[in-house]
């Protein structure tokens, strides 16, 4: 167990210094949802673009590593296994691995930008801007002459189906939201091996 997290530490250093060209791969799905014009991504603490750098490279660097890390555990885990049982789990891994990247695969490319594109645009069409009814009375009536806002204040006129919301994004939430369901789509994919497996170990009737 300790060489499969000195393995991971390892990816980690490694991904690290590959930081940004795997964040451009993160922020892709954002890009195609929004026609190549992203909103820029904001942080809201001082240290908070380079926790979420090392966040990057801390699971790059787990899934780079985790063929040694697999193994070093599967060595740890297999003296308690019957040798039909360790079969089977052999014959299964490297499928295992191929649906878990095709599942990740599946939602950085199909789900995350179709996911993002639907969430922003409910936002913006749903929710709608303030009414009017009765506001320049009742204005006039409990506000009086003093505007919270000066009288010269810019205003711009709403584009046309735009709601009250508009998109600010926070990088932190934005990646921890794309990896924690490409991480729940690699593991979904691995359920017709859950499936296999119980069926071939006898715990589940088939």
């Amino acid at each position: 167990l300790l060489r499969a997290v000195l393995a991971v530490a390892v990816g980690m250093v490694l991904c690290y210094a590959f930081g940004g060209h795997l964040l451009k791969v993160m922020l892709w799905p954002l890009a195609v949802a929004t026609a190549g014009n992203p909103p820029k991504l904001k942080y809201f603490s001082p240290s908070e673009g380079f926790t979420v750098y090392l966040r990057v490279a801390l699971v790059a660097g787990a899934v780079l590593a985790s063929p040694y890390a697999l193994r070093q555990m599967w060595m740890f885990i297999a003296a308690g296994l019957y040798e039909r049982e360790r079969r089977t789990v052999r014959k299964l891994l490297a499928p295992s691995v191929a649906l878990f990247l095709l599942g990740v695969a599946f939602f950085m490319v199909i789900v995350a930008p179709l996911g993002m594109r639907f969430f922003m645009n409910f936002a913006r069409t749903h929710y709608p801007e303030p009414p009017q009814w009765g506001v320049e009375f009742f204005s006039r009536f409990l506000i009086g002459d003093n505007p919270v806002l000066p009288a010269t204040a810019p205003t711009t006129a709403p584009a046309a189906g735009a709601g009250s919301l508009e998109p600010e994004l926070r990088i932190g939430y934005y990646i921890s939201f794309v990896t924690t369901l490409a991480l729940v789509f690699g593991l979904s994919f691995q359920t017709p091996l859950v499936v296999l497996f119980l069926g071939r170990s006898g715990l589940v009737p088939v």
